[in-house]
C-alpha cells in the first residue's frame, strides 16, 4: 500500500485485486476533507493494471464521524477504445473484456468500502437503491443482502458494523 497526500486529499493504492478471470486491478481510494481535517468523502477507483484504465468506482460521503453514505457504486459494462494506441492494445490483448461486470469486481469494491468503513471506527453504511438501478440490475437487492446489508421497504440499505 503506498499513500501520498495532497491539499486535503490523502491518496492510498492498495495493489493486486483479481477477478473472477484471474485479470489483475488495482484499487485506488481518495479521501477528502473538510478545512478542520474532518472526513468529508471517500472516492474508491478501480483501474485494470495493464492499461492503468478505470473500469469501476465508488462514491461515498460521511453523514457523521461514525457513518458512511454510500453513493454509488459503478463497474463499467462497456470499454471503448477510441485512440491507435488503444485499438493496437485491442488487437494485442484480444482476451480484454468489454463488460467488467459479473466478475466479482463490484463484491470486490464492496469489501474494501467495507474494510474501510471498519478499520476507520465507522458504525454504519447506508444508503438508497434507487428505482432506476433495481430495473437495470434486478439482482440488486440479494446481492445487498448477500453481503449483509438490510433493505427496508423504501429500498434504504444499511450495514451496522461492529
Amino acid at each position: 500500500m503506498t499513500y501520498t497526500i495532497e491539499s486535503e486529499v490523502l491518496s492510498e493504492k492498495i495493489e493486486r485485486i483479481f477477478d473472477s478471470d484471474g485479470r489483475e486491478y488495482y484499487l485506488k481510494i481518495d479521501r477528502f476533507f473538510y478545512e478542520g481535517g474532518q472526513p468529508n468523502a471517500v472516492y474508491f477507483f478501480l483501474h485494470r493494471c495493464d492499461r492503468n484504465n478505470q473500469v469501476g468506482d465508488a462514491y461515498c460521503c460521511f453523514d457523521s464521524a461514525e457513518s458512511l453514505k454510500l453513493a454509488d457504486i459503478k463497474i463499467s459494462d462497456e470499454e471503448y477504445f477510441e485512440s491507435g494506441i488503444d485499438k493496437w492494445f485491442k488487437l494485442t490483448h484480444w482476451n480484454e473484456p468489454t463488460n467488467y461486470q459479473n466478475k466479482t469486481l463490484g463484491s470486490q469494491l464492496l469489501h474494501h468500502i467495507i474494510d474501510f468503513a471498519k478499520h476507520h471506527n465507522i458504525k454504519k453504511i447506508s444508503g438508497i437503491l434507487e428505482c432506476e438501478d433495481r430495473q437495470k440490475q434486478p439482482f440488486l437487492i440479494s446481492w445487498y443482502e448477500k453481503h449483509g446489508f438490510n433493505i427496508d421497504a423504501v429500498k434504504n440499505i444499511s450495514l451496522i458494523l461492529s
